[in-house]
């Protein structure tokens, strides 16, 4: 079978025959039950002595085996197998898909989309704990995990699936819709092993060093309390289901379909009093950046509530909130490091719940999960590390793509796709690349309401931001009239979006502020379709400095003007949102919006307004304007003596 064909069912792989040397006859029990080859070395062969298994040699046994005939396993070796594909259990299948009342409101039913029972039934992973061992500490799982070996892990993972899971996904993965996308299974264990191996990076920062002082972090509730807390509780609930699935003693909860009911709560997850507090604040002041383009507001409406029957999502929530208050410059208190350790400490508490879960089939194509991804996607980039973000975008990409997720799937689905959209194209302007999507809108304008038309904004600038990457900027001096070309046609698609959009877009009278200043506010309303046409102007911006010039002087001037004009509709529009939803986008806008400046009052004004932003959303970290500040310094030094103007190729270089 072809590799590059994805398939429902592991996939066959040219080699030899069982009866033509695929093993030798003997060999440690713990290689052969993991489909590895062994050297036979004694008392632990090469492959148990590299990751730490435990190396024991016995009588030739099936897969499972009873209890008894198998090897006596560490604690690695129980956690490192859920990230691997594991053969089936005594044909156990997983039992099929079905929604729950609560998650039917976000189905997907466009054509191309199945659910997990009509795909596949997933191979099942074995598990082998000892009966009666109580669940290891989740930060335990995590050091077990860092151990494996992971480039034989992600090449028995899918067998030939896994080369489009190299450590940096090259762009050739996405950049054909013919292109074969990863299994649910792939995609799914990807984008965990983000999770694991940011979380180990970022142990060290704390005092002392090491996941053993990590993992006190978690169990803070634990010290105050005598037991531990109803969501830690509901967090382990995987923990005692799958020892329950292999002792088959399996009781399905009454009211949930049977696998659906081993990963979810049979009761709405109790909070703390502070738990509410960063639920709250996840409600209104964190969950309307991601709802900003989505008039039904997802993610302040059903996703909480999701969240109330699931430890996972939860999890994820309060870490995200708790980071949002940890980067908060107001408030009475400037000591956020309890808040930053809470955020640790459900964040790790969402990696326990997430690779147990992973074992159902029904989970890796639950919108809790889709849900989750999102989120930890949003924490990455408030944690402002480009390179742990980028990451993450590519693996919540990778799962939407095993899923066929769009922008058109509708629900909460096309509520994460446009959420991520705006996410990946920020961190693509940053890093100069493309973004990952290919997908093509169906929909005409025509057929668009206002709010679907002011997230094809979006749309729009994605493929702007490709046309500014590096690898598109090197055409420049290949083939100038090409570059050109393409610049005409994405104005056109700007012009074509432009020409569509309803009264809704049009401003409102906005009162003049009291003392004269270098921009006129703009009110739109509401922020999305204000963001909106901020986004429509950005475009514009990046095609005028990335197109070469090639119609002299008065073709420069008029370049000149229009990026002027877009830069005073952007500054106008910012300095009239005054929420909290539209703050973090639009302070990209002036952030992009700046870097075209040139006078001392403009430049006062972009700095005001995008410590504003910052006021209200706590981020970015590392202040915009600060960043602005330094680029205006390299411009200035590269500045051309006969007064002619910047050097537009510096700006861009520097940014």
């Amino acid at each position: 079978m072809n590799n590059n064909t994805p398939s429902p069912v592991r996939l066959s792989r040219n080699r030899k025959s069982r009866g033509r040397g695929l093993r030798t006859t003997t060999g440690c029990a713990t290689c052969r039950k993991r489909h590895l080859k062994c050297d036979e070395v004694r008392p632990s062969c090469g492959p148990c002595l590299k990751v730490g298994r435990q190396c024991g040699y016995s009588q030739l046994f099936d897969l499972r085996g009873p209890v008894e005939q198998r090897p006596e396993e560490s604690s690695e070796k129980r956690l490192a197998e859920p990230l691997e594909e594991r053969p089936a259990v005594a044909n156990r299948s997983s039992a099929p898909f079905l929604t729950s009342t609560l998650t039917a409101t976000g189905s997907d039913n466009s054509p191309g989309v199945s659910s997990a029972h009509d795909q596949h039934n997933p191979t099942t992973h074995s598990w082998a704990h000892g009966e009666g061992q109580p669940p290891l500490h989740p930060l335990d799982q995590l050091a077990a995990i860092v151990a494996i070996d992971h480039t034989t892990s992600q090449q028995k993972l899918g067998n030939g699936i896994a080369t489009h899971f190299s450590s940096e996904i090259p762009h050739s993965v996405t950049s054909s819709i013919e292109s074969p996308g990863p299994t649910v299974n792939a995609a799914t264990v990807r984008w965990f092993d983000l999770l694991v191996n940011d979380a180990i990076r970022e142990s060290p920062q704390i005092p002392g060093g090491g996941y053993r002082d990590i993992r006190s972090l978690e169990r803070l509730d634990a010290t105050d309390a005598s037991q531990i807390t109803p969501l830690q509780r509901a967090t382990r609930i995987v923990d005692r289901n799958l020892l329950d699935v292999d002792t088959h003693t399996i009781a399905s909860p009454v009211g949930l379909p049977s696998e659906e009911g081993l990963w979810q709560a049979q009761e709405p997850i109790q909070l703390l009093p502070r738990e509410y507090s960063l639920l709250e604040n996840f409600v209104q002041r964190v969950s309307p950046w991601i709802d900003l383009f989505d008039p039904t507001n997802k993610f302040s409406t059903f996703v909480p509530h999701l969240a109330m029957r699931n430890a996972g999502l939860l999890n994820a929530i309060l870490a995200l909130s708790s980071r949002h208050l940890s980067l908060n410059t107001e408030g009475p208190s400037r000591d956020h490091q309890p808040h930053r350790k809470a955020s640790l400490q459900y964040y790790y508490q969402t990696l326990h719940y997430v690779q147990k879960a992973m074992q159902y089939s029904s989970y890796k194509t639950s919108l809790e999960l889709l849900a989750t991804t999102l989120i930890i996607s949003t924490y990455e980039m408030l944690d402002d590390s480009s390179q742990d973000w980028q990451r993450h975008l590519e693996g919540v990409f990778l799962i939407q793509r095993s899923q066929v997720i769009h922008g058109d799937s509708g629900g909460l689905k096309s509520a994460v796709w446009w959420a991520w959209l705006c996410q990946d194209v920020w961190a693509a302007f940053r890093e100069r690349r493309k973004t990952l999507t290919f997908w093509v809108p169906k929909k005409t304008y025509a057929d668009l309401s206002p709010s679907e038309l002011a997230s094809r904004s979006v749309f729009v600038l994605a493929k702007v931001i490709n046309y500014c990457s590096r690898d598109e900027c090197i055409q420049t001096e290949i083939n100038p009239q090409a570059r050109v070309d393409r610049a005409k046609h994405l104005r056109n698609m700007l012009d074509e979006w432009w020409s569509h959009l309803t009264v809704e877009f049009s401003p409102l009278p906005a009162m003049a502020p009291s003392t004269s200043g270098p921009f006129r506010p703009i009110w739109i309303r509401t922020p999305a379709f204000a963001v909106a046409v901020q986004l429509h102007c950005v475009a514009h911006i990046l095609i005028y400095s990335h197109e070469p010039c090639l119609g002299g002087l008065d073709r420069f001037l008029e370049r000149q003007a229009n990026i002027r004009q877009c830069v005073e509709i952007i500054c106008g529009i910012a300095m009239a949102l005054k929420d909290d939803a539209s703050s973090l986008i639009s302070s990209q806008c002036l952030f992009i919006a700046g870097m075209f400046t040139h006078d001392s009052r403009s430049r006062e004004c972009v700095l005001d307004l995008l410590e504003s932003c910052r006021r209200q959303t706590g981020w970015p970290a590392h202040s915009f304007g600060e960043e602005l500040k330094r680029l205006w310094m390299t411009l200035e030094s590269h500045q051309k003596p006969n007064g002619a103007g910047i050097n537009a190729s510096v700006l861009l270089k520097h940014r």
